[in-house]
Order: C-alpha cells, then structure tokens, then sequence
C-alpha cells in the first residue's frame, strides 16, 4: 500500500487575518496520508489553524503545540481515521463531524478557556467513534447555547432533542481518565454535563476531578456528568462545589451493567 507523510518540526504564528484555515489537509484519493506537527505555537486566528478531511486510516499527530484564542474552531476534523493529539494547550472548540470506524486520542492537553455558542466548547464529537482521553486539563470552557448541554466535552453519534428523557444515538467507546475540570459552565439556561455530556455505549471514567464547576450565576438544571451508556465504569471521581436543579453531581442513565466505588462529592447543592 502507498502512504503519503508530511511533518512540521518547529513554526510559530502569533497573528493572522486570514479568514481561511492556516493549514488545510485533503484526501483527494484513497492514499493515507500521515501527518505530524511538533513544537509550534498558534495565536490570533479568525479561521481554524487546522482543517483536515483526509482519506480512511490516515493519521494526524499534534505533539508539544500552544493553540490559543481562535475564533472558530481551532481543530476541525471531518474524516475516517485515527487522530493522536499529544501535550497541547487550546483554547478553542475542537469538532468532530459523523465519520465511522475512527479513533480519537487526546494526551496531555490543556484546553483553556474555550467557548462555543454549540454543545462541548472544548471539544465536540457527533460521530460513532471511540473516543480516549487522559491526562487532560478543560478550564473556563463555557457553552453559550440556548439550552446546551456539555460546556467542557460533548459526545454523542447524533442528538437527540432536549427534554429530561435523554436519548441520544451512542458512540461506540469513551475512555476519560485522569483529567480535571476547572470552573466549565454553561450559560442561557444551560441543561446538562457542564464537565461531560457523553452517549456512548461504553463508558470509562477514572481518577477525574471538577472544581467550581456550574457556580451559583450559571446553574445548570442537572449533573455536571452525564452520562448515557449501557456499560459503565466509574471509579475515583472528585466533585467539588456546583449548583443545579437536581442531580449535582454523577447521572448514569440507560446502565445495564455497571461498577461504581471511591466517588466523593463535596459542597454540591442541587
């Protein structure tokens, strides 16, 4: 088989006005393409500093980059593949758009101050997809939509209307361990998951933390994670302080097996 590569070792933009991606990756062919970029700062942006739809099971790795204050969409994907984001700091929505058989995996990031007027300001996945992240800081991530649902991550494989039965179409896998949630909110009489609103069938959540997240000005109408999936995990998840309407802290909902052991929740009030 052939395979196509392309690596950026080292580039620094501090400002651009372009109202076009900064860097556009296209499959105009079945030829995998593998991509990486390493050591590079991004700033200033109205338009995404990556846009990429590329051909099935070709790979893009992002290692050591500082993505900051972007305007729409700092990452967008729309493509078959698996993507590998290492040790990045952003500060803009990333989204993932209805592609089958793909794999996503996020290390080390850091994803500060990101705001979406849609569902998941850090990060938005609507795809039946895997998803893996570990070892992940979201801060001040803020969802500015009527209604939303998942300020820091939003994961379904499509939406559902919003109304207290939730029901939306589950992606294949979720896998979140090790990662802290920092003053995420909602706004616009926000619903659900200001840390994680998430449907996938099966569901990992470890050794995760959320502090001040929903606070009093911004209280949600339910948990700060939310929950759809027929096979859940959750083990060793701090919640600390957060206002809803019910349900202050951890909602599983559809679970037909599960196991749940060392969650402390502290100065929730719903």
């Amino acid at each position: 088989m052939i395979f196509l590569n392309q690596t950026l070792f080292s580039l620094s933009i501090i400002s651009t006005q372009s109202q076009s991606p900064f860097l556009c990756l296209y499959g105009k062919s079945n030829i995998p393409l593998t991509s990486n970029i390493y050591n590079s700062h991004f700033s200033y942006s109205f338009s995404h500093f990556l846009f990429s739809s590329m051909p099935t099971k070709s790979l893009t790795k992002l290692q050591n980059l500082a993505i900051s204050y972007i305007l729409n969409s700092a990452i967008y994907y729309d493509f078959d593949d698996e993507t590998i984001i290492r040790n990045k700091n952003i500060t803009k929505t990333m989204k993932y758009d209805d592609k089958d058989d793909s794999k996503l995996v996020i290390l080390g990031c850091i994803f500060k101050k990101c705001s979406s007027k849609s569902n998941g300001a850090g990060l938005q996945v609507i795809a039946p997809m895997s998803i893996l992240i570990h070892n992940t800081i979201f801060t001040s991530c803020i969802s500015k939509n009527s209604f939303g649902r998942g300020a820091a991550i939003y994961v379904v494989q499509n939406s559902s209307a919003v109304d207290i039965n939730l029901a939306d179409g589950m992606a294949d896998k979720l896998d979140v361990q090790y990662c802290c949630f920092d003053e995420c909110y909602g706004t616009d009489n926000f619903q659900f998951g200001a840390c994680l609103y998430a449907a996938a069938e099966n569901t990992t959540l470890f050794y995760s933390s959320s502090v001040m997240c929903s606070p009093q000005n911004y209280r949600s109408n339910g948990a700060q994670y939310d929950l759809q999936s027929l096979n859940v995990v959750s083990k060793s998840v701090n919640i600390t302080s957060g206002y809803s309407n019910y349900c202050g802290g951890i909602e599983y909902r559809y679970a037909i097996t599960g196991y749940f052991i060392h969650q402390t929740l502290t100065n929730l009030t719903a």
